[in-house]
């Protein structure tokens, strides 16, 4: 295996502790849409973008006084109404950042909006770390798709292959075996616990170490 150049991470449920901001959106989407939020439905579009959300939530429900483009863009505002607060960081993660600072290049590759990114990244003081960030929004399809995850290594110059992922979706880890990456997962329920693939999987970004990665070459 090549040595890892680069890590991309992925932002919700992975760096920044944003499920029950997620949820609510999700929520009050759904009953906009005239429907009910269930964790079955839920973990059907689990690491998807927004306006996939809206889309998938569209064909699932089929409301016939709603369009799709109506579908996407309100879930995507009912998003950003949510991170209006500071959204705190998930267990180890600025940790885990200062430990891999000056050894790789460092990027977020989300499903989140650009503004909710950089309410993330500024809230918790992680300008410093990453030389760029991509939403999916950015590129032609979203997770599992994995154009977000190769559209990011290409702005950091660096091969796929040479790229570590750290993922907490199973439609993220799909992206990144698609993208030819690495992943490394910390699984955000049981759910995808049970079902992800990824080449390690941890309870937090506490447990990982600079020799996990530096042992991938």
């Amino acid at each position: 295996m090549p040595k890892i150049k680069a890590i991309i991470f992925d932002m919700d449920d992975t760096l920044a502790a944003t499920s029950a901001l997620w949820k609510k959106a999700e929520e009050n989407f759904l009953q906009w849409a005239g429907a009910s939020y269930t964790e079955e439905l839920a973990q059907q579009y689990k690491g998807m973008n927004a306006l996939d959300i809206g889309a998938y939530i569209h064909q699932v429900t089929q409301p016939e006084s709603l369009s799709l483009e109506q579908c996407r863009s309100q879930m995507r505002e009912c998003l950003i109404k949510e991170y209006q607060d500071r959204v705190l960081e998930m267990p180890g993660a600025s940790n885990l950042l200062n430990l891999l600072r000056g050894n790789f290049k460092m990027a977020i590759a989300s499903g989140s909006p650009h503004i909710a990114i950089e309410k993330v990244i500024n809230s918790n003081h992680w300008g410093g770390f990453f030389e760029t960030f991509l939403t999916s929004e950015d590129v032609k399809k979203g997770k599992p798709s994995p154009d977000v995850f190769l559209a990011t290594a290409k702005k950091l110059s660096v091969d796929p292959s040479e790229t570590l992922v750290f993922e907490d979706s199973c439609h993220g880890a799909e992206a990144a075996s698609r993208a030819g990456m690495t992943c490394f997962a910390v699984p955000s329920s049981e759910q995808a616990r049970a079902q992800i693939k990824a080449h390690r999987i941890y309870n937090s970004l506490d447990e990982v170490t600079l020799q996990d990665i530096q042992h991938l070459s």
